[in-house]
């Protein structure tokens, strides 16, 4: 899991702030298509020191061959140790990216986020 630095405005009705949690939810791969989705939930700690999940669940789609170009020598017990740091590289490569019209798959961004805004908890 991972988490802002500092607090980001969640709510822009209220002007609420909080710092932000990043749950690695789920990895789908779908053979028949050759991709690789991950699903990110964000989340908060409320009052009682609970997550309470905002806004919809983010998912990243990877071609499989990206994937396996990014990925593909990692075992998966490296995988596994990497993937917040992992997670931290594809919000900063994302946030950073300009659209060209030619994505095949929808992306949103993470506010302004860099690597240096987050950490690893």
């Amino acid at each position: 899991m991972i988490r802002t630095k500092t607090a980001q405005v969640i709510d822009a009705r209220t002007n609420k702030s909080e710092v932000v949690y990043f749950h690695l939810m789920d990895e789908v791969k779908n053979e028949a298509s050759q991709t690789v989705t991950f699903y990110i939930a964000t989340s908060y700690l409320n009052a009682e020191n609970q997550f309470q999940q905002f806004g919809e669940i983010s998912k990243a789609t990877y071609a499989k061959s990206t994937f396996m170009t990014l990925f593909g020598e990692m075992s998966i017990n490296e995988f596994e140790a990497a993937k917040d740091t992992l997670m931290i590289g594809q919000i900063d490569y994302i946030n950073k990216y300009e659209p060209t019209g030619e994505e095949k798959f929808p992306f949103s961004k993470f506010w302004a986020l860099t690597a240096e805004d987050l950490e690893i908890v």
